[in-house]
């Protein structure tokens, strides 16, 4: 149950996600509300209390029957300065219905990336974060550990010179990283943990910055390279199922001639 303290905090959420679905089981609405908030972070990686209450509807407004928690999901340090007010719900019908789509029909290429993005959410180390999110990216072109394979697919889907941050909701900042930039890095990255190697200092904890077109800083304290491809693998990862879903793409993607003909690899 919430505890009275839990309550105190949740006072303080401006934002809920809230759904009503007559005529099915408590089990069934939980799906969907966790495919519904999962889709709300496919648009925009911002991390959540993961907090889901059951009200039942009473003559003087709502009573708490029920709750269920879910590990928190951790975002990163553009993640938190970025808002999904000001990032928009236009696709949200079509990211939503396409996770319907993928866990009804247990579309697997597409269900283990979701999974996985949730996980690195809710986990707290860097390197565990990075293989996860990378992993769901290799899941999800079909790279089977072929790095040429995996920064081919991964820039001709999403087009190589795509910028992989959204600007920051704060200071409307452009970060400057395109795709063909940072996806070779997330997979060396993703080797380096994967084969459980030493990870370098240079470049991986070496500063670096992030920085806007203009070469301005957004970030506000240090900031590491090895930062830059944790948050590069949850961007490019969530910029894929999001254009895959907004674009309805589903069937392409369960089928396999048809998904390595889109990827042109």
């Amino acid at each position: 149950m919430v505890t009275p303290h839990e309550f105190e905090q949740l006072k303080m959420i401006d934002l809920w996600l809230c759904g009503r679905w007559d005529g099915e089981s408590s089990e069934e609405t939980y799906r969907r509300t966790q495919l519904a908030m999962m889709a709300l972070q496919i648009i925009c990686p911002s991390g959540g209390k993961n907090l889901f209450l059951t009200l039942d509807v009473r003559p003087g407004g709502y009573d708490t029957v029920g709750s269920r928690h879910r590990a928190e999901m951790h975002t990163t340090p553009h993640g938190r300065i970025t808002s999904v007010e000001q990032t928009g719900l236009r696709n949200f019908s079509n990211i939503y219905g396409g996770l319907l789509r993928a866990f009804s029909e247990k579309i697997v290429r597409l269900q283990n990336p979701v999974l996985l993005l949730e996980h690195g959410l809710q986990a707290t180390n860097i390197y565990i974060r990075t293989l996860l999110w990378a992993t769901g990216l290799d899941m999800l072109f079909m790279a089977g550990g072929d790095d040429r394979k995996f920064s081919t697919r991964v820039s001709n889907f999403l087009g190589p010179e795509t910028l992989v941050f959204k600007p920051d909701s704060i200071m409307h900042r452009q970060p400057k990283y395109t795709v063909q930039e940072v996806v070779p890095k997330v997979y060396a990255l993703r080797n380096l943990i994967a084969h459980g190697s030493e990870i370098p200092k240079s470049p991986w904890r070496d500063e670096c910055g992030f920085v806007d077109g203009h070469g301005r800083p957004i970030n506000l304290g240090p900031f590491y390279y090895a930062q830059l491809i944790e948050q590069s693998a949850l961007f490019l990862l969530c910029a894929a199922l999001r254009q895959i879903f907004a674009d309805q793409l589903v069937n392409e993607v369960r089928t396999v001639s048809a998904w390595r003909k889109r990827l042109k690899c």
